[in-house]
């Protein structure tokens, strides 16, 4: 089972290191003078030309336990002042304090954020914190604070929700939380959904297989009143349809 974490960026020196190294990445050439052969060939099969995000923590005991606990694959949500702005997911970690003096400097006692994990598939979702809160059970006022994962109560109530965390990360990329929201009006909460559905359609990281499902899942998004008739449908004539739907006006 996956471990859902969170971080958070708030402060001005950590939402700088944010935009540096999670929202615009660095190279992996960048960093190559810091490691192994087998590191480099890692994160480059991983990573190949595209750019390289990652985070860290500074030493202590609760910090370090978070990061012993996280495992390759593991989500990760990221919280900066009132909304959770990313999701991504962990591929690499590193104990490596001279390469966080490197990406990110150090404090003015002199820690430095050495506890390193590298991220990739980063969702933007932008989701306020009070739709979190209720999400997951906390007060309406909670803030979250630091490096932390998620309480295993709180998760298996998410599972239990929805199916999986997986399918809870959809739920808040796809803005379906705005449907419940009754102080939107319902032309907003179109307008919202439609604009995340547009957003992930037009992210090249999508699997077919993965774009197929989120496109059969939201069809009346993509036009009111359009139903889906089948999948995969094989016309014998130009080929496999993937989806096959049917208009207000009856028009396939």
């Amino acid at each position: 089972m996956a471990n859902l974490f969170r971080i958070t960026a708030s402060s001005d020196e950590a939402y700088q290191h944010y935009i540096d190294t999670i929202e615009k990445g660095f190279s992996l050439d960048s960093i190559k003078h810091f490691l192994s052969e087998n590191q480099i060939e890692a994160l480059g099969h991983i990573y190949g030309d595209n750019p390289i995000r990652a985070w860290g923590a500074i030493p202590g005991d609760g910090n370090k336990r978070t990061w012993e606990k996280m495992e390759i694959g593991d989500p990760l949500l990221i919280y900066r002042k009132g909304n959770f702005e990313y999701y991504a997911f962990v591929t690499f970690k590193l104990h490596y304090p001279e390469l966080a003096r490197e990406l990110w400097g150090s404090t003015e006692a002199g820690d430095t954020w050495e506890y390193i994990y590298f991220l990739d598939k980063l969702v933007d979702i932008s989701v306020p914190v009070e739709i979190y809160n209720e999400l997951l059970g906390y007060q309406r006022n909670f803030y979250p604070q630091g490096f932390t994962s998620t309480d295993i109560d709180k998760q298996k109530k998410l599972e239990q929700q929805f199916g999986s965390i997986e399918a809870f990360l959809n739920y808040l990329s796809e803005g379906k939380w705005v449907e419940h929201q009754e102080s939107i009006p319902e032309n907003v909460k179109r307008d919202i959904i439609q604009e995340r559905l547009t957003r992930q359609i037009g992210k090249t990281s999508i699997l077919e297989a993965n774009l197929e499902n989120l496109l059969a899942g939201n069809i009346s998004q993509i036009e009111p009143g359009m139903k889906l008739v089948g999948r995969q449908i094989d016309t014998k004539i130009v080929g496999r349809l993937d989806l096959l739907c049917e208009d207000s006006g009856g028009n396939l």
